[in-house]
């Protein structure tokens, strides 16, 4: 309750965002030089790195992470937004992929971003990116199947493909050279979802407390639209982007690295931006906070590409 009355308090005096850094400051559509975003793009894909260790080679690398990545996966992936916004009441209880085969995905998942094509196995990739979506354990199964089926007919390695695209060093590498303008506007569009979310968290959690516990300091802590889940939640979560989206919220120290990392995959394929935009557009309107949708230019002062 403590955490929820300062996040309250926060809400209350307009704080979207925390810190004032470079990358807070482009999420917020104010003007950044170029060669600064890039910088302050790396670090975070670096610290994040480092937590999961994700530097080492070789097997005593791979054993550092493996050990890191299940000592600090917890009992399961969670269930982010959807947590919060399905009572176990209305009986809509969400599968979740606990114990030993969530720490086991977790690895999988810290050697992927490691690059580590070696040390990852594609159907355990596959089993990974199924879970974390939520799903039961037949649907991973199925998918499993799927992909040995296709591996075999096709003689391809899935792990070969994948396993690079998701190499958080290769990702460092690019921040040099990517598009500044497409940069810009995939860390504005995740940026904007993360603050949203952080909303619609406090909008949620309250109207769990008031089911739960009633009346409390939120009530006066809190403006009127930030008392209740708002109108257009069921759609918004129909969205393509919800699935994995909905499941970062900025209440880890390391949510400006996972705006990064969904903002430099997203800049890969315009597509994949063009639906994180869209996503970010309905949030904000559902919660009421559309102004937050601002899309910031470069710099003319730093003509660096």
């Amino acid at each position: 309750m403590p955490l929820l009355l300062a996040t309250a308090k926060q809400a209350r005096q307009g704080k979207a965002l925390p810190g004032g850094g470079p990358l807070e400051r482009v999420i917020k559509g104010l003007p950044v030089p170029g060669g600064v975003v890039r910088v302050a793009a790396a670090r975070q894909l670096r610290r994040f790195a480092r937590s999961l260790a994700l530097e080492g080679t070789g097997e005593v690398g791979w054993q550092r992470r493996n050990d890191r990545a299940r000592a600090t996966a917890g009992s399961g992936p969670g269930q982010g937004l959807d947590g919060l916004l399905i009572p176990d009441a209305d009986g809509k209880v969400l599968h979740q992929a606990t114990g030993p085969a969530w720490k086991n995905a977790a690895a999988t998942f810290a050697h992927a971003l490691a690059g580590d094509v070696d040390g990852v196995v594609s159907e355990d990739l596959i089993s990974t990116f199924m879970m974390a979506e939520g799903r039961t354990a037949v649907e991973v199964e199925q998918a499993v199947e799927s992909v040995r089926t296709y591996e075999m007919a096709d003689g391809v390695d899935l792990a070969e493909l994948l396993v690079p695209q998701l190499s958080l060093s290769r990702m460092v590498g690019e921040i040099e050279t990517v598009d500044l303008v497409l940069l810009k506007r995939a860390l504005t569009a995740m940026g904007s979802v993360q603050a949203g979310h952080g909303v619609l968290s406090v909008q949620a959690l309250h109207a769990f407390v008031l089911r739960e516990v009633g009346p409390t300091e939120l009530d006066t802590l809190l403006p009127e639209s930030m008392r209740r889940i708002p109108d257009g939640v069921d759609e918004l979560r129909q969205h393509p982007a919800w699935t994995w989206l909905s499941r970062m919220i900025p209440s880890t120290r390391y949510w400006l690295a996972q705006t990064v990392l969904v903002a430099m995959i997203a800049v890969r394929d315009l597509q994949l931006l063009a639906v994180l935009e869209d996503y970010r557009d309905q949030l904000l309107t559902v919660i009421g906070f559309p102004a937050l949708a601002q899309v910031p230019g470069i710099d003319q002062a730093d003509p660096q590409p």
